[in-house]
């Protein structure tokens, strides 16, 4: 038969949703034994949905987008600077999470920077910073002064937690990204903090015409050596809500980011880790069907020059249906032998391979937010 194929990017990967694939099918086309009721293109488009639905078209993080960078002016220079900030969530494809990852290893590797993108000096006075938000701050809340471009105390304002600070959020203008004038207030982040030094224990809470869009707490702990924290909480639209974790674990013994979102009845599960011992980048993106328990695992191996290396491939249901070769941007995903994946399928799981590292990134991004808050 002829090998089906379509181009892989040497990024990542991910799940599917309601047709029909088979492992094998009869020389007349008649179908021998069904894998899954599973369909790559459909589940490209359900990530893509989760995406659009809780990033692009969430207004507290359109705002947080613009207004995430003056936040931290007043919380904190962070001694410890994540590989990427907020300003880069919504619009547009970004790097992904896997080019993430690799990009921060990468240049650790050739400037001798611990995790988290810091110098060993500067790592060292991150572990032993205080909270995330200063004492003086505590209890207050936080407006926007268009006379001076930027957040200014409001004595008058209440409500704000007594254990970290409040800010306003407006519409934005992501042309000039500023707040829109004359300024509207659409609500507000909390952002509360019970860290310590070497502790990481904050919690977001942004609130739009009082809904509750974004609320979530991070945990963790660091040092000169190690950067490991969790992430979990829930995104909403106002009337849906996904629960979501990232976790992201980085040592000189490697490094391992993971994601999860569970999005209506598909549960999105990426992750992607480096080992240093073996000079090998793995990505693996699961989609679960969480009704039927179906799933399809995407798993791509890549050593430091992006080559494409063996056992690299598609599983679902822990069939073999399709594997992964190729050299430095000219991954081919290909059907093995008895795999009758069409060519729609085959392009169905390099689109998901997108879909989910954006989704991975928009999550590792939104996670780091809360970390460069730290002072």
């Amino acid at each position: 038969m002829d090998i089906k194929h379509a181009p892989l990017q040497p990024r990542l990967a991910a799940a599917s949703l309601a047709a029909f694939i088979c492992i094998g099918c009869g020389g007349d086309g008649s179908v021998m034994q069904p894998v899954a009721r599973l369909d790559p293109v459909a589940a490209a488009a359900t990530v893509d949905s989760a995406s659009q639905l809780f990033f692009d078209d969430n207004e507290a993080l359109t705002a947080l987008v613009i207004l995430g960078r003056f936040i931290i002016v007043v919380t904190a220079q962070p001694d410890i600077v994540p590989y990427n900030h907020i300003t880069s969530l919504p619009g547009g494809r970004a790097p992904g999470l896997a080019g993430s990852i690799r990009a921060g290893i990468m240049e650790r590797e050739s400037v001798s920077v611990l995790p988290g993108g810091a110098s060993g000096a500067r790592a060292g006075a991150g572990a032993g910073a205080g909270a995330g938000v200063p004492e003086e701050l505590r209890g207050t809340t936080w407006a926007w002064n268009p006379s001076t471009g930027g957040y200014e105390v409001d004595s008058g304002a209440l409500g704000a937690p007594t254990d970290g600070a409040r800010f306003r959020l407006y519409e934005v203008d992501t042309s000039t990204r500023q707040p829109l004038q004359p300024l509207t207030d659409i609500g507000h982040i909390d952002i509360i903090d019970s860290s310590a030094p070497g502790n990481i224990a904050i919690s977001l809470e942004a609130v739009v015409d009082g809904v509750t869009l974004i609320a979530y707490d991070v945990t963790g702990l660091f040092d000169a050596a190690s950067f490991d924290y969790t992430a979990s909480g829930f995104l909403a639209d106002g009337s849906e809500q996904s629960n979501f974790s990232f976790s992201n674990s980085s040592s000189r013994a490697g490094q391992s980011a993971i994601s999860l979102i569970d999005f209506g009845s598909a549960l999105i599960r990426f992750e992607s880790s480096f080992d240093p011992r073996a000079v090998v980048f793995t990505t693996v993106a699961t989609f679960t069907e969480t009704s039927s328990g179906d799933m399809i695992v995407i798993t791509l191996l890549q050593n430091s020059n992006s080559e494409v290396l063996d056992g690299s491939e598609v599983a679902i249901n822990d069939a073999i249906v399709a594997t992964i070769t190729g050299g430095v941007g000219q991954g081919q995903i290909s059907n093995v032998e008895g795999s009758p994946l069409d060519a729609d399928q085959l392009k169905g799981l390099t689109d998901l391979f997108s879909a989910a590292d954006q989704l991975g990134f928009r999550l590792f991004d939104l996670s780091n937010f809360a970390i460069t808050l730290l002072n």
